[in-house]
C-alpha cells in the first residue's frame, strides 16, 4: 500500500521523503526524546504534507499508534492519515485528516494532494 501512496504522489508532482520525528517526553522527571518515523513527507513549492499509511486501523490503540508522530509535528502542514479500508474521510481536533486509499486514487481533492 506504502508503494502506491509514494507513486501516486510523485506522478502528481510531490517531492517525496521519509521523516523522522523526534518525539520529548517526560518519565520520573527526566526528559526523554524518542524518535518516530512519518512514512511520507511530501512537498511541491510552498506545500508540505505529512502522510502515515495504515492498512487498518480497527482499534483506538492503532489510531494512536499512526497518529502519535504526526502530533509530534510542530507546524502547520497538512497532517494525512490514509487507511486502506474504505472510510469517509475526517478530520479530529488536531487537524490530522484520515481519509482511505480510494478516495487518495479517485478524489485525490478531498486530501488536498
Amino acid at each position: 500500500m506504502e508503494n502506491i501512496v509514494f507513486l501516486e504522489l510523485k506522478y502528481r508532482g510531490w517531492n517525496v521523503d521519509v521523516g523522522q520525528i523526534g518525539i520529548d517526553s517526560s518519565k520520573a522527571g527526566h526528559r526523554i526524546r524518542t524518535q518516530c518515523e512519518v512514512d511520507f513527507v511530501a512537498s511541491k513549492g510552498n506545500e508540505k504534507a505529512y502522510i502515515q499509511c495504515a492498512f487498518a486501523m480497527p482499534t483506538d490503540e492503532k489510531r494512536h499508534q499512526e497518529e502519535r508522530p504526526l502530533l509530534g509535528i510542530d507546524d502547520s502542514f497538512r497532517k494525512v492519515i490514509i487507511a486502506r479500508e474504505n472510510i469517509n474521510p475526517w478530520q479530529d481536533e488536531n487537524g490530522i485528516l484520515t481519509a482511505g486509499l480510494f478516495d487518495l486514487l479517485l478524489h485525490p481533492a478531498t486530501l488536498g494532494l
